[in-house]
């Protein structure tokens, strides 16, 4: 399956409105990038593992066992996911945004990225924003590679963490 480009992404997602707290439907939205915000692990990183948490307990969640990425570029992260939901493929894009004052270092050359969410696109109904609290986490790996860590709460108190590289 072709991964649509940022403009593609842009497109759809400026077809969204007000999206409902509990799901994702067809209206629309403005998308504002964020200014700046370079960062050293640019690029396309692919998911290795996903863990989802509710109430203190690790939970399963239909996307948990599908395929992600995130690509990360000044100012803004695209978190596409599709996954096999009743035997139907389903696609989710969600678009996050970041200022250079949200990047962190934390020590030992890794860094924190505190991200906004703007908005969703998908041919999923009832899929609730990652919309709470998303930030990464960019650890260097020997070799000079990174990992990306992905943490995101969505609007039914669900807590994910993926981990990319």
């Amino acid at each position: 399956m072709l991964k649509p480009t940022f403009a593609a992404a842009a497109l759809a997602l400026t077809s969204l409105a007000a999206l409902p707290l509990t799901g994702c439907t067809t209206t629309t939205v403005v998308v504002r990038e964020g200014r700046g915000g370079e960062v050293p692990f640019r690029g396309l990183y692919t998911k290795v593992a996903e863990s989802t948490f509710k109430n203190g307990r690790r939970i399963r969640v239909a996307n948990a066992n599908g395929a992600a990425t995130v690509r990360i570029e000044p100012g803004k992260v695209t978190y596409d996911q599709t996954y096999v939901n009743r035997g139907e493929l389903k696609r989710v894009s969600q678009l996050y945004v970041f200022n250079p004052g949200n990047v962190h270092p934390v020590g030992g050359g890794d860094y924190e990225i505190v991200l906004s969410f703007r908005g969703m696109a998908g041919d999923t109904s009832g899929y609730s924003p990652d919309r709470n609290n998303p930030r990464i986490e960019a650890h260097r790996l020997p070799g000079g590679a990174w990992a990306i860590d992905l943490f995101t709460t969505d609007n039914n108190g669900v807590i994910g963490i993926l981990e990319l590289q």
